[in-house]
């Protein structure tokens, strides 16, 4: 199975955007809370959040969920780190204005996270594939095939088919040793199992991982309901 990961532009593009949005909003904030000069330090912080979070809106809207998570804390990183550059900036250059200089640092910061995030968001490109074209008996090959993480994009990409071939793999994946693979099919599983799934589920009740068995109770409701 091919591991390579292409770039894709869809992400990047889709983050360029929400970085100009968010730093077009900033902008307009701040000029519409303090007309003129801009000096005030209060609107300007509140206005540097919106560049941050145009890069994860950008990144939500990109198609891809890989890493949200990573996404979500590099973009909200941006404006603590350019919170402190600009406060750093301000001991060192007289003529320091503190909106711009934030603004600059972000939107630099926020192009150099769209080219990387370009690289690294997407997915394995075989199992994208396999989803894509809803090849569920392929994506079940990789639950016996496949590594630890061909496995967890391929309970992933289960789920999102949701469709009801996708059950039985779903419930195979229920007796994997990664964690992770095992949140993922029950996931998948609300709105898929069935009445006969309830032995698996209530086993699952007592597992060690406190995310799995919160996740099989809330299967176990759904089949209830």
């Amino acid at each position: 199975m091919a591991r390579t990961q292409t770039f894709d532009g869809a992400i990047t593009l889709r983050i360029l955007l929400g970085t100009a949005v968010g730093a077009a909003a900033g902008v307009a904030l701040l000029l519409w809370v303090v007309p003129g000069a801009g000096t005030d330090y209060r609107p300007a912080v509140l206005s540097t959040v919106l560049v941050p979070l145009g890069c994860f809106a950008g990144w939500l809207l990109s198609g891809s969920r890989e890493r949200a998570a990573t996404a979500a804390v590099v973009c909200f990183g941006l404006y603590f780190l350019s919170a402190f550059a600009a406060a750093r900036l301000g001991t060192l250059i007289a003529s320091f204005s503190y909106f711009p200089t934030v603004l600059g640092v972000q939107s630099l910061a926020a192009a150099g996270l769209a080219l990387g995030l370009g690289f690294l968001g997407r997915g394995l490109p075989q199992v994208e594939r396999l989803r894509d074209s809803r090849d569920v008996a392929g994506l079940a090959g990789l639950l016996h095939a496949g590594d630890w993480r061909e496995r967890l994009e391929a309970t992933r990409a289960l789920a999102t088919i949701g469709d009801s071939q996708a059950r039985s793999p779903l419930l195979v994946a229920l007796d994997d040793t990664e964690p992770r693979v095992r949140r993922e099919a029950l996931a998948g599983l609300a709105g898929l199992a069935k009445p006969e799934d309830r032995p698996r589920l209530d086993a699952l009740r007592d597992n060690p991982d406190r995310r799995t068995r919160r996740l099989a109770r809330e299967v176990l409701r759904w089949i209830e309901e």
